[in-house]
């Protein structure tokens, strides 16, 4: 709450001062970098918050799906392709499915960052009689990060996406 109720404030007058002068580009900035501190401050809180599982059997393949649905319009977006390469017998592991959805979320949005407009993810399922495997591939001429010891910290700085 105490950085909450400021930056609130502070959002709040700035959407007063975008409506009674519409001429002043800063009340549109103060607006939109209150918006993204706000977002930072909830990634935060959610970081910090203890995480509640919910395993249960799920398949595989219909959360690959959703995960790649809900970004079409981003894949779209960036002119690149997403292949989807399921196992036809629709592999099940007991997960928290909203978990591994967002896991799969943020590697396909990753995937975007990372490859140039034409070319293409490519998303793999498959099983073996102890495993599960599923696979996010993509081949870029990007180059790789530069300091992976990043990949595990729980924020991003500078939107550094990398190949699979």
């Amino acid at each position: 709450h105490e950085i909450r109720n400021p930056l609130v404030s502070i959002g709040g007058f700035a959407r007063r001062l975008q409506i009674k002068h519409p001429e002043l580009p800063e009340a549109d900035i103060i607006v939109r970098e209150s918006q993204r501190l706000e977002k930072i401050l909830n990634r935060i809180r959610d970081y910090l918050k203890p995480v509640e599982i919910h395993q249960k059997d799920c398949f595989i393949n219909g959360i690959i799906k959703d995960a790649a649905g809900l970004l079409a319009p981003e894949i779209d977006k960036h002119a690149i392709y997403c292949r989807l390469d399921l196992d036809p017998n629709d592999p099940t592991v007991h997960a928290d499915r909203d978990v591994l959805n967002q896991v799969f979320i943020n590697l396909i949005r990753n995937a975007i960052g990372a490859i140039n407009k034409g070319e293409a993810l490519t998303v793999t399922s498959s099983q073996d009689p102890q495993r599960v495997h599923i696979e996010f591939r993509n081949r870029t001429n990007k180059p790789r990060i530069k300091n992976p010891e990043v990949l595990f910290l729980p924020f991003d700085e500078g939107g550094q996406s990398i190949g699979l």
